[in-house]
C-alpha cells in the first residue's frame, strides 16, 4: 500500500498544505487513512528552486515527464528525494535514466514487455536495487500509442512479477482524457483489471496499487479508490511552455477562433459538475445541474455522487432527500459510489436509520460502506450498534483498513473499547499508520490512562510532532507540568521542532493552574519560535493571561493580533470586539464564554442575543458556555431560559449540550429537572454518569447517588477514575462510611483501578468527617507512601474539630518532617497552631534551619498578616470591654443620683437603689465576658515579631 511523506508542514507553506488537506479529506471520505494515498507532485517544465520550495515544506516524492530534465534536476537536488518517471520511456533511454538518477524510486509507464526487458537488465548491471513498477494501462476506450489494452495488462503484469527479477510489480496505472469527462469510466475500468490481474498474480487486491488522477481530478479519483495521484499545476502553478511553442499555440488561436462548447450531452455536463465539486464550488455545482435540467440531458449514475456530495458541504438536507428521491426513480441504488455518498450525507446529518437502510439495499459492500455507516453510528454515541457491525463485516470476510479503526476510535467510550481497538490495529498489522497510531495515543490521553498513553508512546516505531502533541495533551488534561516540561526537554534532544498545537497544550496548563511565571516563559518562547501571528496562539495567549489576572498583557496582545477572529475575556476587549468587521461563531464563542466564565452572565447573555440579532447561528459551544455560567453564580431562572432556546433550536440530542444541562440544574438545586435531563440522554457516557451522581451527593442525597452508581455498573460501562471519585465525594458528604470504604474497595479488586491522591484523600475525609481521626490517620499512614501536606491538613482540621491534641501533635511533626518546599504549607501549619493559641508551636516554625531564607521572608510576611489580624481583634475586644465597664458606671452613677436626690419616703429611695446595684451587676458580668474573649484571643499579650 502507498505511504505518503509526513504531511506537516510550516506555516509558510500555506499553498502546497492546503493541496495535502485536500488529499486527506479526500482519502477519509473514500474510508481510508491519508498514508494511503501516495502523492507524486510532477515538476514537468518547473525550475530547481520552485521544487526546492515543496521540498523544505515537507514533501519528499517528485515526479517527471522527460528524461533529460529528470537528469538535469536530480543531481542539483537532496538525495532523500524519491523520484518518480511517469513519462513516455524509450529503449535508448533507460541506461541514462538509471545511471543519472541514483534515487529514481519508481518507473510508472511500464507498457509493455520490450521496456521491461530493458529496464530489468540495466538494473542488474548496475547492481541497483530492484526498480519499483507500474504497468500503464489504456482505458480510454481509443486508439493510442501509450498504454498496454486492457485485455493484455494481465499477460504483462505476469510477464513483469515472473519474468523480471529485477522489477517490482506495484500496480496499475492510468490516465484520464485531456477534458477529464471520463474519470470515473476509466478509474471502473481500471479496478475491474486489477482484480483479474490480483487473481493471476495471487496476491490481495490491497497489494496492487491503482494510479490515477491529476491535478483537476485527484480528489474524485482517491474518492474512487486510487492509492496513487500525480498533481502539478494545483501544487507548482500552470506549466509554463517554451516561448516556441506558446507562440505556435497563439497563432493557431487567432487563424482558429476558439469557441467554447456548450454542453448538451451527460458526459459534458458531469465532466463540469465534477470539476466544481473537485475544485470545492458546490455551489457552482448546484447550478451546473439546473442548467444540465433545463437542457433536458438526463442524468446519470456519475452525476449524483457529487450532488449529494455538495448538499452535505451546504447543510441542504431537504435537497439531499430529493436526490436520493431521484436516484431511486432513475434505478441507480445498486451503484456503490452513489449508495456510498448517500451513506456519508446521512450520516453527516446524524440520520443513522437512513444511513443503515441505503446500507442494507447494496448489493455490492466493500470496506468503504461498511466504515462509513459503522463510523455513523460511532460518532452519534451508539458504541454498542457500531461494534456490532464490525463485527458482522468481519464474519462476512471484509478486512477493515485504518480508516475504520480511526472511525471507531472517534466514540470509543471507555478504556476497554479502545484497548480492544488496539489489540485490532495489532491484529490487522496497522502498527504502522502513523495516523492510527496517534490517534490511539490522544484517545489514551483523553481517557484518563495516560500511562498506557506513555507506554504505547515509547513502543511506536516512528513519531511525528502529531505524536508528541497527543502525549503532552494527555498530561496537559491532567494538569501535570513536570512531565510536560520533561516531554519538551525529550523533544528538543531529539531535535523536534516546537509547533502552534505543542504551545496550545502548554498555555493551556498553564491556564488552568493559573501559573504565570511558567505561562511568561512559554511566551517567551512562541516569540522565538515566531507562531506569535498564528490566531489560534494568540487566543490561547489571552486566555491564559485573563486566567493569570494579568488583563493589562491580555489586552495587550488582542490589540496587537492582526486577524481579529477571537476575542478575549475582558471588558476592553468588547470595545475592540465592537470594532471588529469580521466576526465567525468562533469570535463570538470566545467573547462569550470569557464573560460568562468570569462570573458576568448578564454581559454574557446580552453578547448572545447580540449574535442572534446578527444572523449568526450559536452552537453547542455557545450555550454550553452560557450553561456554565449559570451553574457557577446558580442563576436558575436563566439556565431554564437557555434550556428553552436549546429545545426551540433543535441543539438536542448532543452529548455536551445534555450534560450541561444536568450539571447546571444540579448545581443550582432543581435534581427533580436534572434527572429528567439526564434521562433524556440516549447514549449516556462517563461525563454525563459523573455529573448526576456529583450532583446528588453535592445535596445530601448520598443514597440516590449510590443507586445511580449501582444503574451504571449494571449499564455495563466501564467505570473510570472521575466517577469514583464523584462517587466518594458523595460518600463523603453524606456520612456514608461503610458504603465508603466499600467501593473504595472495589475499585481495585472489581475494576482494576488504582486508587490516585484524590481517592485516598477522599477517604481520609470520609473518616474525618465521620470522627474516626485516629482510624483516618491510621490510613493515611497504610495509603499514603509519600507525605501529602494536603491530606494532613485534612487530619490536622479534624484533631481540631475533635479536641484531639496529642495526635494534632504528631501530624503538626509529620508536616515538619516532611519540610515542604512551599511556603504555604508553613503558613497552613501556623493557623493550626494559632487556632489552638499554640503561639510556641509558631515560634519553633520559626526556627527551623531547612527553611530557606527566601521561604522565610514569604512565611514571615503572611504570618505577620495572622498576628495582626489577631492584635486587631483583641484590641476591638479590649476597646468594647472598656466601653461596657464605662456605661455600667455611668448608669450606676445617674441611678445613684436620682437616689440621692429623692428626700420624700425611704421606699423610693431603696427602690433607685436597688435599680442601680442590678443594672451595675449585669454591667459587670457583661465586662466579664468581654475581658475573657478579650484574654483568649492574646489580648495584654507581647505580640510576635518577625523580621524580614
Amino acid at each position: 500500500m502507498a505511504t505518503s511523506p509526513s504531511w506537516t508542514l510550516p506555516p509558510c507553506s500555506a499553498f502546497p498544505f492546503a493541496v495535502f488537506q485536500r488529499v486527506q479529506q479526500a482519502a477519509e471520505r473514500s474510508g481510508r487513512g491519508p498514508q494511503q494515498v501516495r502523492v507524486v507532485a510532477v515538476s514537468k517544465t518547473k525550475p530547481v528552486s520552485l521544487i526546492r520550495q515543496v521540498y523544505d515544506a515537507g514533501h519528499r516524492c517528485f515526479g517527471e515527464n522527460y528524461v533529460q530534465e529528470l537528469i538535469e534536476k536530480a543531481p542539483q537536488l537532496p538525495d532523500d528525494i524519491e523520484w518518480h518517471f511517469i513519462g513516455n520511456l524509450q529503449s535508448n533511454k533507460v541506461k541514462p535514466l538509471l545511471a543519472g538518477v541514483p534515487n529514481l524510486e519508481m518507473v510508472e509507464s511500464v507498457d509493455d514487455e520490450k521496456i521491461a526487458n530493458h529496464l530489468d537488465r540495466a538494473v542488474a548491471s548496475m547492481g541497483r536495487k530492484p526498480l519499483k513498477v507500474l504497468v500503464q494501462v489504456n482505458t480510454s476506450g481509443e486508439t493510442s500509442k501509450f498504454g498496454v489494452e486492457p485485455s493484455g495488462c494481465v499477460e504483462l503484469a505476469k510477464h513483469v512479477s515472473s519474468g523480471c527479477p529485477n522489477l517490482e510489480f506495484c500496480g496499475l496505472m492510468t490516465i484520464g482524457m485531456l477534458d477529464y469527462t471520463s474519470t470515473p469510466e476509466n478509474f471502473k475500468t481500471l479496478s475491474n483489471y486489477r482484480t483479474e490481474v490480483c487473481k493471476a498474480l495471487g496476491i490481495p487486491e490491497e497489494q496492487c496499487e491503482l494510479s490515477m488522477g491529476m491535478s483537476a481530478d485527484f480528489e474524485q479519483a482517491i474518492e474512487m479508490g486510487s492509492t496513487n495521484v500525480r498533481i502539478g499545476s494545483t501544487i507548482f502553478g500552470a506549466r509554463e511552455y517554451p516561448k516556441k511553442q506558446v507562440m505556435n499555440k497563439l497563432k493557431s488561436s487567432f487563424l482558429n477562433p476558439f469557441k467554447p462548447p456548450h454542453p448538451t450531452t451527460t458526459k459534458s455536463f458531469n465532466a463540469i459538475i465534477n470539476r466544481l465539486s473537485a475544485q470545492g464550488d458546490n455551489d457552482g455545482v448546484l447550478l451546473a445541474y439546473s442548467s444540465m435540467l433545463s437542457t433536458n440531458t438526463p442524468p446519470d449514475a456519475f452525476t449524483f455522487p457529487s450532488l449529494v456530495k455538495a448538499c452535505t458541504s451546504l447543510e441542504l438536507f431537504s435537497h439531499g432527500l430529493s436526490f436520493h428521491q431521484l436516484v431511486i426513480v432513475h434505478g441507480f441504488s445498486s451503484d456503490a459510489y452513489t449508495a456510498s455518498s448517500l451513506i456519508n450525507f446521512y450520516a453527516k446529518f446524524g440520520c443513522t436509520s437512513n444511513a443503515h437502510k441505503v446500507f442494507d439495499v447494496m448489493t455490492e459492500r466493500n470496506v468503504v460502506p461498511w466504515t462509513v455507516v459503522i463510523g455513523c453510528y460511532s460518532r452519534t454515541g451508539d458504541a454498542y450498534t457500531s461494534f456490532s457491525m464490525y463485527n458482522e463485516m468481519r464474519r462476512q470476510g471484509i478486512q477493515p483498513n485504518s480508516v475504520t479503526l480511526l472511525s471507531m476510535l472517534s466514540g470509543a467510550p471507555g478504556l476497554t473499547h479502545v484497548q480492544c481497538l488496539h489489540g485490532c490495529s495489532v491484529l490487522c498489522g496497522f502498527e504502522s499508520d502513523i495516523a492510527l497510531a496517534n490517534c490511539l495515543l490522544n484517545v489514551y490521553g483523553k481517557c484518563g490512562s495516560i500511562e498506557d498513553a506513555k507506554n504505547f508512546f515509547e513502543f511506536m516505531d516512528h513519531r511525528d510532532i502529531v505524536s508528541w502533541n497527543s502525549l503532552i495533551a494527555g498530561y496537559a488534561q491532567i494538569g501535570d507540568i513536570r512531565e510536560v516540561m520533561q516531554i519538551l526537554d525529550r523533544m528538543r534532544i531529539e531535535g523536534m521542532e516546537l509547533d502552534q498545537l505543542t504551545f496550545g497544550s502548554l498555555l493551556s496548563v498553564t491556564a488552568t493552574q493559573s501559573n504565570l511565571k511558567l505561562g511568561k516563559m512559554v511566551h517567551g518562547k512562541i516569540l522565538r519560535a515566531g507562531f506569535y501571528l498564528d490566531s489560534h496562539v494568540e487566543t490561547s495567549l489571552v486566555v491564559m493571561y485573563m486566567k493569570c489576572r494579568n488583563t493589562d498583557m491580555a489586552f495587550k496582545i488582542f490589540e496587537e493580533t492582526l486577524d481579529k477572529d477571537v476575542c478575549c475575556h475582558l471588558d476592553q476587549s468588547c470595545a475592540v470586539f465592537d470594532r471588529t468587521d469580521r466576526r465567525d461563531s468562533v469570535s463570538w464563542n470566545a467573547i462569550i464564554s470569557g464573560y460568562a466564565q468570569n462570573g458576568h452572565l448578564c454581559k454574557a447573555l446580552a453578547l448572545f442575543n447580540r449574535m442572534r440579532t446578527t444572523l449568526q447561528r450559536p452552537d453547542s459551544v455557545t450555550v454550553v458556555s452560557l450553561l456554565q455560567g449559570c451553574a457557577s453564580i446558580g442563576a436558575l431562572h436563566q439556565g431554564k431560559w437557555i434550556h428553552s432556546f436549546v429545545i426551540r433550536s433543535c441543539l438536542r440530542p448532543c452529548i455536551l449540550v445534555d450534560t450541561a444541562l444536568v450539571d447546571m440544574y444540579s448545581k443550582c438545586g432543581n435534581l427533580d429537572i436534572a434527572q429528567k435531563c439526564f434521562d433524556g440522554i440516549s447514549h449516556k457516557d462517563l461525563i454525563s454518569w459523573s455529573t448526576i451522581i456529583a450532583g446528588y451527593g453535592s445535596h445530601g442525597k448520598g443514597e440516590t447517588a449510590l443507586r445511580l452508581y449501582s444503574e451504571f455498573v449494571n449499564a455495563g460501562i466501564e467505570p473510570n477514575h472521575v466517577i469514583f471519585l464523584a462517587v466518594l465525594s458523595a460518600c463523603s458528604h453524606n456520612g456514608l462510611v461503610h458504603q465508603g470504604l466499600s467501593i473504595f474497595q472495589s475499585m481495585a479488586e472489581d475494576f482494576g483501578i488504582a486508587p490516585n491522591v484524590e481517592h485516598r484523600a477522599c477517604i481520609v475525609d470520609l473518616l474525618s468527617r465521620a470522627g474516626r481521626v485516629e482510624e483516618a490517620y491510621n490510613f493515611y499512614e497504610r495509603m499514603f507512601p509519600e507525605s501529602s501536606v494536603d491530606v494532613l491538613g485534612i487530619l490536622l482540621d479534624a484533631c481540631r474539630a475533635n479536641g484531639n491534641d496529642e495526635l494534632a501533635d504528631i501530624i503538626a511533626q509529620d508536616i515538619l518532617k516532611f519540610r515542604p518546599a512551599n511556603a504555604g504549607n508553613y503558613v497552613q501549619l501556623a493557623h493550626g497552631y494559632a487556632s489552638m493559641n499554640r503561639w510556641d508551636g509558631v515560634a519553633c516554625m520559626k526556627r527551623d534551619p531547612e527553611v530557606s531564607e527566601e521561604m522565610e521572608r514569604s512565611f514571615a510576611d503572611l504570618l505577620s498578616e495572622e498576628v495582626k489580624l489577631k492584635e486587631a481583634e483583641a484590641s476591638e475586644n479590649q476597646r468594647r470591654a472598656d466601653m461596657a465597664l464605662l456605661e455600667a458606671k455611668k448608669m450606676a452613677s445617674q441611678y445613684q443620683k436620682e437616689a440621692d436626690k429623692c428626700s420624700s419616703g425611704m421606699e423610693t429611695c431603696e427602690e433607685a437603689r436597688e435599680k442601680a446595684e442590678a443594672t451595675l451587676e449585669a454591667q459587670r458580668k457583661l465586662t466579664a465576658v468581654w475581658e475573657l474573649r478579650a484574654r483568649q484571643r492574646g489580648w495584654k499579650e507581647l505580640p510576635i515579631k518577625f523580621s524580614a
